[in-house]
């Protein structure tokens, strides 16, 4: 029975050693980890890079927290079907916390479907890894006055 319990175990140490160095262990990580997670169009594997309470801005005044309601407005976002590809303008780290500005688009055989300037609000794990604690995919447009 302890050979069984120690090998479960380890067996879940590994795992988990594995699954955290898939995930950004510095800011300027996050953005090419987005993308690669972003164009699987696998959500859960999008969601493994926001904060368990996590808040995401699917559009002006309306903001969603928690890895249920980001999955239920990411689906959105991934309904535009395409390629996703992220450009980080900066990314400013202050201990452990940092705060990127992006460009993103999504094309679809060479169509443009949409694109933007988004602002994010990262913050370091006790584990090292960084993950967003605020996206907010339109923020930087909405400064911009026409």
């Amino acid at each position: 029975m302890k050979t069984i319990i120690i090998s479960t175990v380890l067996v879940l140490l590994f795992v988990n050693s594995i699954f955290s160095q898939s995930l950004p262990t510095r800011p300027q990580d996050v953005h090419p980890a987005l993308a690669k997670a972003w164009n699987t169009g696998d959500v859960t594997k999008i969601v493994t890079l926001y904060e368990n309470e996590g808040i995401l801005i699917p559009q002006p005044g309306q903001s969603v927290s928690g890895k249920v309601k980001l999955k239920e407005a990411l689906l959105g976002f991934l309904s535009t079907k395409g390629v996703f590809e992220i450009e980080t303008v900066y990314c400013i780290q202050a201990g452990d916390v940092a705060m990127s500005r992006s460009i993103w688009s999504i094309t679809d055989n060479g169509v443009l479907k949409i694109k933007a300037t988004g602002t994010e609000l990262l913050r370091k794990q006790k584990d090292g890894t960084w993950l967003m604690a605020v996206d907010n995919p339109f923020g930087a447009d909405a400064l911009i006055t026409k």
